[in-house]
């Protein structure tokens, strides 16, 4: 079984020959700089007048500046998740209701929004439940409300329209530590595709405040298919959820998983390409790696990333050369 998982990672290497360069998307805010929802309705509302078809740039300042570039079909499209109570079917409805909504202070918690994908621009698409993140208190950032609903649509710093509250407890945390330059792979393995429940599937990265929804993140290698642990297992390989990035900083990163996966007999299946091309084995986190159903740690030997109290036994990232760093 080792050699085959060897085997496996030496095919995923010459894979690089191939390879098109990471091309993650970035998320990104929809349009900034409006304290009230009535600025944005005049902004919506010129948008609409210069481009009836709603596909126009809201506001050219805050997408010339690459911080938000959205739409008017854009909120539409949004608005049907965030408040469908509503009932928006087009861009023309858009001033009336923005005018109509009410500034409040934010609920506290973390809560999932939308955001702009790839670069963007006005012609990239939306994503709902792109990144979740706490409001910002500290900075006084506030909440827009339609008062008839009681919907929470949009947060005031990024006017990003808001989804549902994120809770911890529904969620368990696997820690992934990756130094500068990793090339992280991370698939699912299992006789039954990768549970569903509460917890919505995100990526946290070292250092950033915002989790993002996990497949904002793409292989950066055309042969990263897992087909080795996959054969040794006896299991499928599923296409969902496939999760992988270059590190850019040393840390810890944590991939929230549903606490579904401890009723699984699946595998959660791990690897890195360092730089100079070195690789691990592949590492298998299941049902019993998360110690008494609270957290699973893959970290490199002499790198402090485990939680204090944490009693279980860590992963660590071994090299097919037979180092540990």
């Amino acid at each position: 079984m080792r050699n085959q998982i060897i085997a496996f990672l030496v095919a995923l290497l010459f894979g690089a020959v191939l390879a098109t360069g990471a091309q993650a998307s970035e998320r990104h805010r929809f349009v900034v700089g409006n304290t009230t929802p009535q600025e944005l309705a005049a902004k919506v509302e010129a948008s609409i007048a210069h481009d009836p078809s709603g596909r126009g740039v809201i506001d050219q300042v805050s997408c010339s500046q690459s911080r938000g570039c959205a739409t008017p079909d854009d909120y539409l499209v949004m608005f049907e998740k965030a408040d469908p109570g509503a009932h928006l079917t087009d861009v023309h409805q858009l001033p009336a209701y923005f005018r109509s909504l009410v500034v409040h202070a934010p609920p506290p918690g973390r809560f999932w929004m939308a955001c702009k994908t790839g670069a963007g621009g006005v012609n990239d698409a939306p994503k709902w439940d792109c990144m979740s993140r706490v409001f910002h208190l500290s900075k006084g950032e506030t909440v827009f409300v339609n008062p008839v609903t009681g919907a929470a649509v949009m947060a005031r710093d990024c006017s990003n329209p808001v989804g549902k509250e994120e809770h911890e407890e529904d969620c368990m945390p696997l820690h992934v530590a990756l130094k500068p330059g990793d090339e992280v792979h991370i698939g699912w393995v299992a006789m039954a595709a990768f549970p569903s429940g509460k917890c919505h599937l995100s990526v946290q990265k070292t250092g950033e405040q915002e989790r993002t929804d996990y497949d904002m993140d793409e292989c950066p290698r055309d042969k990263c298919d897992f087909s080795g642990p996959s054969r040794d297992l006896h299991m499928r390989v599923w296409d969902k959820p496939r999760i992988s990035w270059v590190a850019r900083v040393t840390g810890d990163n944590v991939i929230r998983v549903p606490r579904e996966v401890l009723a699984s007999s699946g595998v959660i299946v791990l690897c890195v390409v360092r730089p100079d091309g070195r690789q691990t084995y592949s590492t298998f986190i299941k049902s019993g790696s998360f110690w008494h159903g609270v957290a699973a740690f893959v970290t490199y030997k002499g790198l402090d990333t485990i939680t204090p109290g944490w009693d279980g036994t860590p992963h660590p990232w071994i090299f097919t050369d037979g180092r540990s760093d």
